[in-house]
């Protein structure tokens, strides 16, 4: 857990982690920039930031908790997601969220365990893939099999620079273009795996607030009040 100025800091391990395709889990309590700019107040800015953090054509998946409850919710649904993705996911709120006191209901625990994804525990498990390579997708969903160190299962193989499905280094334009699609790929499918927006929509209304995080008691507010006004929107 940290904010956003160390995530500008340390950039490159983030692109590190998503190239690699290891599994990781960052928490961004934002607050308000440039530089530490004021410290004890709230903003959003980092946002932009995590979707796209370090150089070059990273995507990552960005969790964002509207109330106390979500964070606990997201916060274990985010190893899920590294594990089953095998890439950076972020969870992403703000100082309100993060440091002032909030009164909440009792967290609901996991009824299931984590899920981690495509790992080969066993050498007969190794043995039933083909032509076996970290970073060869099987099922073309983007998702590639690994094995875990410590498991005595081998290669394991993770690598930060340009490489071929085997995990061999390469130069080679078209290697590095279809990796680069597989890892969107990869990304793009977990969209409907991951928590939805909620929306209230009224009939004929022309217009619309999206908001996220920890505005939604405020935005609450100015729904009560334009109500009280005769106007409404749609959320």
């Amino acid at each position: 857990m940290s904010q956003g100025a160390w995530y500008f800091i340390m950039s490159e391990l983030i692109g590190l982690a998503y190239y690699t395709e290891i599994p990781s889990v960052i928490w961004d309590v934002t607050r308000v920039g440039p530089s530490t700019g004021l410290p004890t107040r709230t903003q959003q800015g980092d946002i932009s930031m995590l979707y796209e953090a370090s150089h070059g054509d990273t995507k990552h998946i960005v969790l964002i908790p509207g109330n106390v409850d979500e964070c606990f919710e997201f916060g274990w649904k985010a190893f899920d997601y590294a594990e089953k993705y095998q890439t950076m996911v972020f969870g992403f709120t703000d100082l309100d969220l993060g440091m002032n006191l909030w009164v909440s209901n009792g967290f609901e625990y996991p009824n299931q365990p984590l899920n981690r994804g495509k790992v080969l525990r066993t050498q007969e498990e190794l043995e039933k893939i083909e032509n076996y390579g970290r970073y060869r997708d099987v099922d073309g969903d983007g998702i590639t099999y690994r094995t875990l160190p410590g498991s005595g299962l081998e290669p394991i193989v993770s690598r930060g620079t340009g490489r071929d499905e085997d995990g061999v280094y390469s130069e080679r334009a078209d290697i590095y273009r279809a990796n680069m699609e597989r890892l969107k790929r990869k990304i793009d499918g977990s969209r409907t795996d991951l928590p939805q927006p909620i929306m209230r929509e009224e009939d004929e209304q022309e217009l619309g607030i999206i908001y996220y995080g920890s505005m939604e008691n405020t935005i609450q507010e100015i729904d009560d009040f334009l109500e009280r006004q005769d106007e409404s929107f749609a959320m």
